[in-house]
């Protein structure tokens, strides 16, 4: 399953594998197409594709065949085309006054006057490299995909995958759409399968999240868990159905006020990737995940040259933590490799656990294109 709220559950999904007995298979439950229906959840987030972007037009009546220019006229009459001949430069007199002695002086077009940035809120984030909430250079590519081959005790458990998908439009409002999921290999599947993924939108200019929804496909438990931020109203609502063994049947649901510009477990992996990185600097920023309200912190402890399946890689090592009502919550040490350049792709996560230490390796990086 998908942890919360330590941020853990990047590789938590593969933790069960070691950690559980059970038969293999995910749980068979006749009524699985129930979970997944969640009326309240998709009344509140309305999700349409982009129409792609319309080349702009060339000069009326100007076309190619096959590479070849075709006569016609531009708007303003001149000919374009095998046969035309280039336009003349028009010149332009500068409006002149008067100076001192009678003397012409030429006058200067007015100098443009630029925009006082705009402040980055909240004042706990640190606004190095952003224009308000924009990122200055925009990190995520549209079908960016990161895939990591996760061990345990040097044996292959599963896959981590993270992923930038199209950007779309989510309740009127150009998004980004973000998803993570973590499958089992057949080896380890025999002892403890997992199926899970989950995604997030994540509005483009406030860079806050919309939702967050949570697929959990295991041995010993189904889920569905979906999540609604409303920063209008500084309320979020979610619900959970989950079905085990042991239990049956559960249903969950709960509202709880969250703080402006909060990110949810899975936007916050994303989101720390548009901060400015230095050794000896920690980013903070909120976190509202199930009820619970929290900070999330990741120090910048060293740089270090990464060498993996995936590539080789110029690196910062950071140390992740959270705090909640003021106190740091110690769950096992957890520590995440980002690219030094700008786009600062995930290359290695780390995760001590009671027994042992879960590593993620990179294994494939697509990088996508930058919208």
């Amino acid at each position: 399953m998908i942890c919360r709220p330590n941020l853990r559950g990047l590789l938590s999904a593969v933790s069960c594998v070691l950690l559980s007995s059970c038969a293999s298979g995910v749980l068979q439950y006749e009524k699985v197409e129930k979970l997944e229906i969640n009326e309240e959840y998709d009344k509140m987030i309305k999700v349409k594709e982009l129409e792609p972007k319309a080349e702009p037009p060339g000069p009326e009546g100007a076309t190619t065949t096959e590479g070849k220019a075709v006569e016609g006229k531009t708007p303003g009459g001149e000919k374009v085309g095998p046969k035309a001949k280039p336009p003349v430069e028009k010149k332009v007199e500068t409006p002149k006054e008067k100076g001192k002695g009678g003397k012409a002086v030429t006058e200067k077009p007015p100098t443009a006057t630029l925009a006082k940035p705009v402040k980055k809120e909240p004042e706990l984030e640190d606004a190095e490299g952003f224009l308000g909430r924009r990122p200055e250079k925009d990190p995520f590519g549209v079908g960016e995909k990161i895939t990591f081959n996760v061990k345990y005790f040097a044996m292959n458990a599963g896959e981590l995958t993270l992923e930038s998908r199209p950007i779309l439009e989510v309740n009127g409002r150009r998004s980004y759409h973000f998803a993570i999921g973590v499958k089992t290999h057949s080896f380890f599947s025999r002892i403890y399968e997992v199926d899970d993924w989950a995604e997030t939108f994540m509005d483009y200019d406030q860079m806050v999240p919309y939702n967050l929804a949570v697929h959990v496909k295991e041995t010993n438990q189904l889920k569905e868990s979906r999540s609604v931020y409303d920063f209008a109203t500084g309320k979020a609502n979610f619900w959970e159905k989950k079905v085990t063994k042991e239990k049956g049947e559960e249903n969950k649901k709960l509202t709880w006020e969250i703080l402006p510009f909060s990110q949810n477990v899975i936007s916050a992996i994303f989101y720390l990737r548009a901060f400015t990185l230095r050794v000896g600097k920690t980013v903070a920023f909120r976190v509202a995940d199930a009820g619970k309200n929290i900070i999330f912190r990741a120090e910048v402890l060293r740089e270090e040259r990464l060498e993996s399946p995936g590539g080789s890689f110029d690196t910062f090592v950071l140390k992740l933590e959270f705090e909640q009502d003021g106190v740091f919550k110690k769950t096992g040490d957890v520590f995440l490799w980002l690219t030094k350049n700008d786009r600062k792709f995930p290359v290695k996560v780390e995760s001590k656990i009671k027994i042992g230490t879960l590593v993620g390796t990179l294994k494939e990086l697509q990088p996508g294109k930058l919208p």
